[in-house]
């Protein structure tokens, strides 16, 4: 029986290895950066194009967890084609202070 456009299964897409993994390394890089490196930049988002390096475009985001000053979040999300439509891995992490 196929998925019909409306049942929960057309929304359950198979599992991308490919951009699990590259939500990974991308958030391993994200999180090289320091607390206080970060301090004056968040809230903070920027966009990743697809290149060589980078096999899906990515956009990357530092938010404070709780209360301005305090922990901050960082997420990654891996967006399945150039437009940022279609599947995305997320990623994240708490960056302690």
């Amino acid at each position: 029986m196929s998925a019909q456009p409306n049942s929960p299964a057309a929304f359950n897409p198979e599992p991308h290895p490919a951009m699990e993994r590259h939500a990974d390394d991308e958030l391993s890089h994200a999180i090289t950066h320091q607390w206080l490196e970060l301090e004056t930049l968040v809230p903070w988002t920027d966009a990743l194009p697809a290149d060589d390096r980078r096999p899906h475009p990515v956009t990357r985001s530092y938010r404070w967890a709780d209360t301005e000053g305090g922990d901050m979040v960082c997420e990654v999300t891996v967006h399945e084609l150039p437009d940022r439509s279609g599947h995305v891995i997320r990623r994240s992490c708490v960056i302690r202070r």
